[in-house]
């Protein structure tokens, strides 16, 4: 038989943070892709490629940024986003197809 610990087991667990990117669409992207941020303020976004290389740098203050992806070749790539104000950041992953 087990025991849990006195208070451990009682206590409320933290609400999970907010991620700072809430969804990146079309995946896989052909010609776009669209990044939804948390909220609104100023962001820095990046895509970065599968060998950690920055590719494109813009920053950010709608809750909805397009990214042109159509020069990019297919593959699989990552954007960050960093919020100004507190210095989270999140990271999504997203694929570019080509048809």
């Amino acid at each position: 038989m087990y025991r849990l610990g006195s208070q451990a087991a009682h206590q409320p667990m933290a609400p999970a943070a907010e991620s700072v990117i809430t969804s990146v669409y079309p995946n896989p992207a052909v010609e776009q892709a669209t990044v939804e941020l948390a909220g609104t303020g100023v962001y820095r976004l990046e895509v970065l490629d599968a060998q950690g290389r920055t590719l494109l740098t813009q920053p950010a203050v709608q809750r909805v940024v397009k990214l042109e992806v159509s020069r990019m070749p297919a593959g699989t790539y990552w954007v960050r986003a960093r919020d100004a104000r507190n210095g989270r950041t999140a990271t999504k992953q997203f694929v570019v197809q080509r048809p």
